[in-house]
């Protein structure tokens, strides 16, 4: 209801998912869940473990704009996403795709667009959302679809964005086909309510 409220919720054709589509008109609320085990170097080397990949650098902040906006102009997200990448020792030509938060909103959508367009300037790596999938997850989001990433990672696949017909930008790295992809890093993006904004990098070992 509360989400109704705000004009967040799809209600077109029964309600339909669709990032970066010029038909978007909200999101899905989905269901999800996932259980990493996150440790130190130091506990790998007591318990003899082997990880499976690593997070390089995590920023995040916020610019409250509105109870659920972002900051329209992408100043402070760019800001974000520049100081991950300071703080992982690499630059956008190591990252292999950019795992977008977007939610099939009116306003959110755009914005995480021009974010990405004004970061990754010449660089060819794709952009996409995994929520045409699963619906937005809530809180569960961020991990779940960084699992989704780290997967893309290892296949070296990555499936398109999904429900997408009329995509709002002319940019081909909104991809509409499914992708091969190379390298051993890629970005999650989390921007939330509240003009809030997370940026992690994470690399497969």
């Amino acid at each position: 209801y509360y989400w109704q409220c705000t004009s967040a919720i799809s209600t077109k054709n029964g309600g339909q998912c669709k990032p970066f589509d010029n038909d978007r008109d909200g999101f899905i609320q989905g269901e999800g869940g996932t259980l990493w085990f996150l440790c130190d170097e130091e506990t790998l080397i007591k318990n003899n473990l082997t990880p499976k990949a690593i997070i390089r650098s995590i920023a995040s902040g916020a610019k409250v704009a509105s109870m659920t906006a972002h900051d329209k102009t992408g100043e402070h997200q760019t800001k974000i996403i520049n100081r991950a990448l300071d703080m992982a020792k690499i630059t956008t030509q190591d990252v292999a795709f950019f795992n977008a938060h977007a939610t099939s909103t009116l306003t959110g959508d755009d914005t995480e667009v021009e974010v990405f367009q004004k970061v990754f300037t010449d660089v060819d790596i794709p952009i996409v959302s995994f929520k045409g999938y699963i619906g937005h997850t809530m809180s569960a989001s961020g991990l779940v679809e960084s699992a989704y990433g780290l997967e893309a990672l290892r296949n070296k696949k990555l499936h398109p964005n999904y429900n997408l017909t009329d995509p709002l930008s002319s940019d081909p790295r909104i991809i509409t086909k499914e992708q091969s992809i190379s390298g051993n890093k890629f970005l999650k993006a989390s921007f939330g309510f509240g003009g809030r904004a997370s940026i992690t990098i994470f690399e497969i070992l």
